[in-house]
């Protein structure tokens, strides 16, 4: 039986091996464990016998959920925050404003770009000047430093649901009438929407719970490359806990699957059981990537992405921070460069109608192919960025492409216009 609607039938392979569930894990039927039997062992365990692995605890994946040991800020191996929390103020939540890294719980992120905190009580923090923007290249934090989040909402009104995405081992709590599978919130938080093995994505979260492994270490019984569970998996008894999660799970906005029907936007507008989905206006394109490479239309829901057949281990290394890529140990994060594919690529001229000629020398590849990560490649200069061609039928989604609100806006402030002289970038 298949597991895609109608119109992604004509997937490739690969293609439907990103977008869909799977069943299967680990290895054999006759050899796996089953998720009941499994527990988390932790990376540090796992780190034991792949020490060629140890740079993954540098990655980013670690940091989704930090919790606060000892009233001190957590440790980063590239970033620091201990500084920035006297500048969260105006939070709304019944617990106040932070005097210190005792009054919060969790931090979560922290790696890259910004922190967020929950309070004591396990909510995340919202209202005026609650989320705080690293510091970088030396520079001090301040009230600069500091944004918004939800303000005005209800205090308490933002529990912390992400832990599919943000921790190792999440079980939801399950609120439903007559549902006891998980009746826990992690450390009896009231803010907190389940409970999990461990905080960030750690090793088991792409493998699978290792207990078994651990014991008898063999390739049967644990998950080498990782196909995601099916929504039957996260409505089991288990909930899929202990299953390998695949990455198209939590890169996507119209795939998530929440308690407690876990049938996403997606599969509620095209059927099957889907990990991905359309294209929804997001600011930061990682989140987002597996939508992007499947490129879907969004009207009928037909995978257009030329990178479609794309993994995203073909370019990234997993066990390496593609954003601290210029680290030591982290210098193969990217495991080729654009030019290695795409080898016949040539600058248009202005004889040539291009005048892009200076793109060769300002900009690279991803500057304007993959702008705030977006993982959209193809760019569409046809009409202006807020004309209804770019969106679905309904305005709700996006079509499967760039415009120049994307690729041109970070060096041109008249994007639009000078699109729209520009009748191509390449020969």
């Amino acid at each position: 039986m298949t597991l895609y609607p109608t119109p992604l039938a004509a997937l490739s392979a690969t293609a439907a091996a990103l977008l869909l569930c799977s069943a299967s894990y680990a290895g054999p039927a006759d050899n796996a464990a089953t998720a009941a039997e499994l527990s988390y062992v932790g990376s540090d365990t796992c780190i034991d016998c792949h020490q060629g692995k140890a740079s993954f605890l540098e990655t980013g994946h670690n940091f989704k959920l930090n919790k606060i040991e000892n009233g001190q800020a957590p440790k980063y191996p590239f970033t620091d925050i201990s500084d920035g929390l006297q500048y969260i103020k105006g939070v709304d939540n019944s617990a106040g404003n932070p005097e210190s890294f005792a009054d919060v719980s969790y931090v979560i992120g922290g790696y890259i770009r910004r922190a967020m905190f929950l309070d004591k009580d396990g909510y995340i923090m919202t209202g005026s000047n609650v989320r705080l923007n690293l510091a970088k290249d030396g520079q001090a934090y301040g009230p600069h430093s500091s944004l918004d989040y939800m303000a005005g909402h209800a205090a308490d009104s933002h529990p912390f649901s992400c832990g599919s995405c943000h921790t190792t081992g999440w079980k939801a709590y399950t609120s439903e009438a007559g549902d006891d599978r998980n009746k826990q919130r992690q450390d009896n938080l009231p803010g907190m929407g389940g409970t999990f093995a461990f905080g960030g994505i750690q090793c088991e979260a792409c493998h699978g719970a290792g207990s078994q492994h651990v014991e008898d270490p063999s390739k049967d019984n644990i998950t080498k490359v990782a196909k995601g569970r099916t929504a039957a998996d996260l409505r089991s008894d288990s909930m899929g806990h202990g299953m390998a999660i695949t990455c198209a799970e939590c890169h996507t906005k119209d795939g998530e699957r929440k308690y407690p029907s876990y049938d996403s936007y997606f599969n509620q507008a095209f059927g099957g059981d889907s990990h991905s989905g359309r294209v929804m206006e997001y600011p930061l394109g990682a989140r987002f990537a597996s939508d992007a490479l499947l490129g879907m239309d969004p009207d009928s829901g037909e995978a257009l992405g030329a990178k479609q057949d794309f993994s995203c281990t073909d370019c990234h290394n997993p066990h390496l921070s593609t954003t601290n890529k210029d680290e030591p140990g982290h210098e193969g994060a990217m495991l080729g460069e654009c030019s290695e594919c795409h080898t016949d690529i040539e600058f248009a001229s202005t004889a040539d109608g291009g005048g892009a000629k200076g793109h060769k020398m300002m900009a690279s590849c991803t500057d304007c192919h993959m702008p705030n990560n977006i993982h959209l490649f193809k760019i569409n200069l046809d009409a202006p960025s807020d004309d209804q061609s770019h969106y679905s039928k309904d305005g709700k989604f996006r079509q499967p492409w760039l415009r120049a609100a994307d690729s041109c806006q970070q060096c041109h402030s008249d994007y639009d216009a000078k699109a729209a002289t520009i009748k191509r970038i390449h020969k």
